[in-house]
C-alpha cells in the first residue's frame, strides 16, 4: 500500500479563483488606455486633414 500524499499549498502563489478578478481588472486597464491612444490618433489625424484643407484652400486663392 502506497502512502497518500495530500498537495502543499505554496503560500507565495495565489489560488487559481484570486487571478481572475486580477486579470480582469488588468484586461479593463489595458483597454481603457488602449482607447485613449486611440481617441487621441483620431484627433490628430482629423486636425492634420483640416490643416491640410485649409492649406489647399489658400493655395487655390492665390
Amino acid at each position: 500500500m502506497t502512502p497518500t500524499t495530500t498537495p502543499t499549498r505554496n503560500p507565495l502563489r495565489p489560488a487559481g479563483n484570486a487571478l481572475l478578478p486580477a486579470g480582469a481588472l488588468l484586461m479593463a486597464a489595458l483597454l481603457a488606455l488602449a482607447g485613449c491612444n486611440t481617441a487621441a490618433g483620431f484627433g490628430r489625424d482629423i486636425r492634420n486633414t483640416g490643416n491640410f484643407i485649409e492649406k489647399k484652400a489658400d493655395q487655390a486663392l492665390n
